[in-house]
């Protein structure tokens, strides 16, 4: 009898003897599994060398990014005569000091001739060049129009040479100063500045009523969108935003008048820095607890500001005289400025500003600045570094402290940081 089955396998018959058929089943359940573990290492395989290309790449980014999300800008100091940077203080400060427009006409007459000094830096608009001071102390960029014919600087934005700008429609930008308003549109367009670039909103001033002897072409403000004009983002936030600087964090250093610069992104973490909170997302204001000479406290107010787009030290006019009074110089009516014979400025006294670590607290680090600190010297004048305005209930510390102390404005921590020098 045959020992024979047929097996049916797709369309065909296959004469196999019943004796041979379970090994045949193994076979194929071995090769089978041979061909699953195959298959499974070479999927592996191929993840394996995707997640390493993918890995490589990514640190390759990010070692790339971050050395590219610092930028370094480096600065010019100018000096001049002028009249207008402490109108221009008034109007960054009006809101913060509660007075109307009138009353300011009222308490800025007496303010007169003082030497200045300032820091600027270049940045590009459209392919077209300009000189900015930089501003912690206001938050709007803006730049002069080629139609405004009463606007200072040398360079001015010519809105048709720039294929890139866009305005905004039915967007106005004003800024009302001591002397009168600048006002004009609200402009999209390419901003360079330190090697990053980005589309960017500023202010495009078209009139001016402040007749301005500046020689800076406009202002690239540094604080929170708080005090910007028509609510308009800063531009270093802007950058920040567009993740072309790794933090939230510039930092200036004023130290040297042949290499002063701005670093956009982070800060020189080798510096010994005392960090101090501010009271607000507005100006970078904190904590004052003394102005001291020789021991004897003379402010009446305390609070500080940080504006690196102020020169001098300012305060309200009875300390501020107390004060120069107290360190040995002489005060100019006519010209409404403090001065020493710069044959004697080395018998001038130290001036002590201790700042607050918080608003709340009582621990605060003492800064000396000594007659080398605060006293400029332009055309032969020695001039005091420090200025009164009516009305003010806090001091500003402009760059005659800055120049002392590398300064760091963290904005990602809401707080400022000053070398511990």
């Amino acid at each position: 009898m045959s020992n024979t089955k047929f097996v049916e396998l797709g369309d065909s018959e296959i004469n196999t003897p019943t004796s041979e058929i379970p090994d045949i089943e193994q076979n194929i359940k071995r090769r089978n599994k041979r061909r699953l573990i195959i298959a499974i290492v070479i999927l592996l395989a191929v993840i394996g060398i995707g997640a390493i290309i993918i890995l490589r790449h990514y640190i390759e980014y990010e070692d790339e990014g971050d050395s590219n999300k610092v930028i370094t800008v480096n600065m010019s100091k100018h000096q001049t005569s002028s009249k207008s940077t402490f109108t221009h203080i008034y109007d960054k400060y009006y809101d913060r000091m509660n007075i109307s427009r009138r009353r300011r006409l009222e308490t800025t007459e007496s303010l007169t001739d003082y030497y200045d000094e300032q820091f600027y830096g270049s940045i590009t608009i459209g392919g077209q060049d300009f000189m900015v001071l930089f501003d912690t102390g206001s938050s709007n960029l803006w730049i002069p129009d080629s139609s405004c014919s009463n606007c200072a600087g040398s360079n001015k934005f010519d809105q048709s040479s720039s294929s890139t700008f866009k305005s905004i429609y039915g967007e106005t930008f004003s800024l009302s100063y001591n002397s009168g308003v600048i006002s004009g549109i609200v402009g999209s367009d390419t901003v360079e500045l330190g090697g990053l670039s980005t589309s960017a909103q500023f202010g495009v001033v078209t009139s001016s009523g402040q007749g301005s002897s500046a020689q800076f072409d406009g202002i690239c403000g540094m604080a929170y969108q708080s005090l910007a004009d028509d609510y308009i983002q800063p531009l270093f936030q802007q950058l920040y935003s567009n993740e072309l600087v790794s933090q939230e964090v510039f930092a200036f250093d004023l130290s040297s008048s042949d290499s002063s610069t701005l670093t956009l992104g982070g800060y020189d973490t080798s510096k010994d820095m005392l960090w101090f909170d501010l009271t607000s997302e507005s100006y970078y204001e904190f904590g004052l607890s003394y102005f001291k000479v020789d021991g004897t406290q003379y402010n009446s107010v305390y609070s500080a500001i940080s504006d690196t787009g102020t020169s001098f030290l300012i305060g309200p006019p009875s300390d501020v005289t107390n004060i120069g009074n107290a360190i040995g110089a002489t005060y100019n009516s006519d010209g409404n400025y403090w001065y020493v014979d710069c044959d004697n400025k080395s018998s001038l006294k130290d001036i002590e500003i201790t700042i607050n670590t918080s608003a709340y607290s009582t621990q605060g680090y003492t800064y000396t600045l000594t007659s080398d600190d605060y006293i400029l010297e332009i055309n032969g004048i020695c001039q005091i570094g420090i200025g009164s305005l009516e009305n003010t209930n806090f001091w500003l510390l402009g760059n005659v402290f800055s120049r002392k102390a590398y300064t760091v404005y963290d904005m990602a921590n809401n707080r400022v940081g000053f070398e511990n020098v």
